[in-house]
Order: C-alpha cells, then structure tokens, then sequence
C-alpha cells in the first residue's frame, strides 16, 4: 500500500518521458525535410484567456488543407501564417518564428 504513491509518479514520468522523446523525433524530422508554407487566415473566433480560435488555409504540392488552432494574439482578418509542413505528411505542421 505505501509502494503504490512512489511508483504511480514514477511510472507517469517515465511515459512522459517516451512521449516527449518521440515528439521531439517528430519535430526533427519535420524541420528537417519541412517545407516554408504560408497559410491565409479564413476566420477568427472569439477570445478566451487571450487565444483564439483561428481557421486557416494552406496549398502543400496542389491539395488545399484546412485546420483550426487557438492561437495567442488580437488581429488576425486577412493575415497569413508562416507553417513548415512536412514534406512527406502534409498534414503535419509546425508554426515557423517571424
């Protein structure tokens, strides 16, 4: 019974650990073989603790994506974003520094 609170933290740091280790590969990877992609803002939602929910647009090799994200920030209408897109799946994103 005194075992279970020493393991229990134990056990969820270690899976957060592997988690972090495979999203870490991940974002390699995608800076590695990502792609400059510059998506065009569609709409804005209201705000909520200071973020918003921002639905964009962006082209990657002829197919149109569309995807949603809260984002921290006050005007958005009409601005673009600066993505880098994974070559090999398009899907997959990173928000680039301005």
């Amino acid at each position: 019974p005194e075992a279970l609170p020493f393991f229990v933290p134990t056990g969820v740091t270690i899976i957060a650990f592997i988690v972090a280790y495979f999203y870490l590969q991940r974002a390699e990877k995608i800076a590695q073989n990502g792609v400059i992609v510059y998506a065009q803002i569609l709409s804005v939602g209201g705000e909520y603790n200071g973020m918003h929910n921002v639905e964009f647009a962006y082209e990657y090799d002829g197919i149109e994506y569309t995807k949603r994200k809260s984002l921290y920030g006050t005007d958005f209408s009409g601005d673009s974003i600066t993505l880098i897109v994974d070559s090999s799946n398009p899907k997959r994103y990173f928000f680039a520094k301005e």
